[in-house]
């Protein structure tokens, strides 16, 4: 299986189609390996938020 690429509007309303999409992928075991290890908890700890606040009800400003 290889690499699939989708465009979608963050601010439209989940389709079936990607609902489903999302439980398939829920189910889908995690796979670890040499490219991807597992993160340690010291490296889980360097991560912060950059934002301090997200809605995708309020959409950014275009410019």
């Amino acid at each position: 299986m290889g690499t699939v690429s989708k465009n979608i509007d963050i601010y439209a309303p989940l389709t079936d189609e990607q609902k489903e999409e999302l439980k398939r992928a829920d189910r889908m075991p995690i796979t670890f390996d040499e490219d991807c290890p597992e993160l340690t908890p010291e490296q889980l700890s360097g991560f912060t938020r950059s934002s301090k606040t997200f809605s995708v009800d309020e959409p950014k400003e275009q410019r």
